[in-house]
């Protein structure tokens, strides 16, 4: 092969590496930059807006309670959800905000909670992730 012929192939075996190893390099950023924050309202009408949230794994929820009212948030099948995030969003929460992320491992499907204080008056919300 005549020494040209071998600089073409090894610059376009370079650029083929270079492209791939970008290629890499981009999906495993991806997933983390395209998560999405979801905002619910935990209402003085003894709701939470919106009652369902759909989302995918690794999005956050933050759980806002402008009123002031006692209201938390008791996720049905905690399981699972790491119990540190789940026991905070359990405790009463004030005039303020709490939220977690889904795990990224979350399999898809729908996870009901609701407002222990409140439940009795139908304060319910689920979560749908894709």
């Amino acid at each position: 092969m005549k020494a040209w012929m071998k600089s073409i192939a090894r610059r376009a075996s370079l650029l083929v590496a270079a492209v791939v190893l970008f290629a890499g390099v981009l999906f495993a950023v991806a997933p983390s930059a395209l998560a999405e924050t979801h905002s619910v309202e935990m209402t003085n009408l003894l709701k939470f807006s919106p009652e369902t949230v759909t989302a995918k794994a690794g999005d956050t929820i933050v759980w806002s309670n402008p009123a002031g009212l006692p209201h938390n948030v008791v996720l049905e099948d905690a399981s699972k959800f790491d119990a540190a995030e789940v026991k905070k969003l359990g405790q009463l929460l004030g005039k303020g905000e709490a939220g977690f992320t889904l795990p990224s491992d979350l399999p898809a499907g729908t996870y009901n909670y609701y407002c222990a204080p409140h439940r009795g008056a139908g304060m319910a919300g689920k979560i749908v992730v894709q």
